[in-house]
């Protein structure tokens, strides 16, 4: 057994295809936060795990929340996006004080 068999093997590629986001989370300003979710919520059986979390909603707001919160707060989002690794939260926001909406 070599390295390259290694690198080759079936097993390997998953876990390569699996470090990647689902391809509708590479846009998502939240992508560096959640890296599209916990993979156990990513599964289906048509796409494989080349899903968004099926919580994806709800982290978005939850993040959009926390953030607008710590902005209000006297936060710079600047400091909130480096620490981050985010770009341009601003649009993302949701006021702090939203109500949540339960489906």
């Amino acid at each position: 057994l070599t390295v390259r068999d290694v690198m080759d093997s079936p097993q390997t590629r998953l876990l390569n295809q699996l470090s990647i986001p689902a391809q509708p989370c590479m846009e998502c300003v939240w992508n560096a936060t959640c890296a599209g979710g916990r993979l156990v919520n990513r599964l289906s059986k048509d796409r494989g795990f080349d899903n968004p979390s099926v919580f994806c909603g709800a982290l978005r707001r939850m993040y959009s929340r926390l953030t607008a919160y710590l902005v209000n707060s006297g936060i710079p989002i600047e400091l909130i996006e480096a620490n981050l690794g985010l770009r341009c939260l601003e649009p993302a926001l949701e006021p702090a004080n939203a109500v949540l909406e339960i489906a």
